[in-house]
């Protein structure tokens, strides 16, 4: 996309000061806000703006108040492709790691009571192509790497590393 990768390490005790430290060196490198998915939970937002506001930055939640359905339809629709990355195990099985999100998929989830989007931490996914990439797609390479599975604190995660 044109954007540098910016990562960091942390923990669940360590990450809120990891974030922090990522924030503060952004906003020295004349960052002024930061954009957030979020879409329901409004205790995470809470937690953006006011981790934010310790640093300085404004967060910025354009998703928020949309409808999970509408926002997934819309990411289909225009050409975007997701990977399952990490379950929560009392959710989901390890199984589904490595599926892409479509319709079919969605639906699935959708009979099973999870959350479209996986708003409530059911899942997460990792955006592997669309219309605003500029190279090509991270899907084959992520497979063709056969990522492992680590499984933690109730969570299994396709290891990326």
């Amino acid at each position: 996309m044109g954007i540098p990768l910016v990562e960091g390490i942390a923990s669940w005790e360590t990450y809120e000061d990891e974030f922090k430290k990522i924030l503060s060196t952004l906003k020295r490198k004349g960052v002024v806000g930061c954009i957030f998915g979020d879409i329901d939970l409004d205790e995470h937002i809470e937690w953006c703006r006011k981790v934010c506001a310790d640093i300085g930055l404004d967060a910025v939640h354009p998703l928020h108040g949309s409808t999970q359905e509408e926002l997934l339809d819309e990411l289909i629709e225009t050409g975007f492709q997701t990977v399952i990355i990490v379950v929560k195990q009392d959710k989901l099985g390890s199984q589904y790691l490595g599926k892409n999100l479509d319709p079919a998929l969605i639906k699935e989830l959708a009979n099973l009571g999870i959350s479209p989007s996986g708003e409530f931490g059911e899942y997460h996914t990792l955006v592997v192509d669309g219309p605003i990439f500029h190279k090509t797609s991270l899907e084959e390479h992520l497979k063709s790497s056969r990522p492992r599975i680590v499984t933690q604190e109730g969570y299994s995660f396709w290891n990326l590393a």
